[in-house]
């Protein structure tokens, strides 16, 4: 989010993918990472609800990094976790509607985002990453879904793409493809060991 690197319609215009620039969600406006994440129309009611909008709509003439800066200075940790959550959710329901073809969950992200972050928290993770067995948080039970890296790993999350033509997929390949003929974006998660 804080680097713009989020694959919303504009950013991927900027890296010649055909797409079509507007928002999804509301047809209304081009689909940027603010607009995707905080200002479009669908999502008023989710931040009216959580009681943030008035915070949100003080960033509306900044970009999204200088927006972040002033939510962390004004949220408690707590609500900037949960909307950093909130966030993640929302950005997941627009993919899954978009390439899974499923039904839009927005009216139910507050509490996904609420659960997620039991979760999280219930995990816990002790020195030098390795997680603690936790399966009560706050009453709550907590099944474990996520969990660190092993300790001597790390994830690479690398951006790439597809070529048309050839069935390559790679970082390199999405920079030679500077005529435009980039056919879509994708990102790679690797997990990789450490010697």
């Amino acid at each position: 989010m804080y680097h713009r690197a989020l694959p919303t319609n504009s950013q991927l215009i900027r890296r010649k993918v055909l797409v079509q620039p507007m928002c999804s969600r509301c047809g209304e406006e081009v689909e940027s990472s603010e607009h995707a994440l905080v200002f479009c129309s669908s999502l008023l009611p989710l931040w009216t609800n959580m009681r943030v909008w008035h915070h949100l709509y003080r960033g509306r003439m900044g970009s999204l990094a200088e927006l972040l800066v002033y939510l962390f200075d004004v949220l408690s940790k707590e609500e900037f976790e949960l909307i950093s959550m909130v966030w993640w959710w929302v950005w997941y329901d627009r993919n899954s509607v978009l390439f899974g073809h499923k039904q839009s969950r927005l009216c139910g992200i507050v509490e996904l985002a609420h659960a997620t972050l039991v979760e999280f928290h219930g995990t816990g993770v002790g020195v030098e990453g390795a997680a603690l067995r936790s399966g009560v948080v706050g009453g709550s039970v907590v099944s474990r879904r996520w969990c660190p890296p092993m300790r001597g790993e790390f994830v690479l999350s690398i951006d790439a793409a597809r070529h048309k033509t050839r069935m390559r997929i790679g970082p390199q390949r999405y920079r030679e493809l500077g005529s435009g003929d980039a056919h879509h974006a994708c990102a790679l998660s690797v997990g990789i060991r450490r010697k």
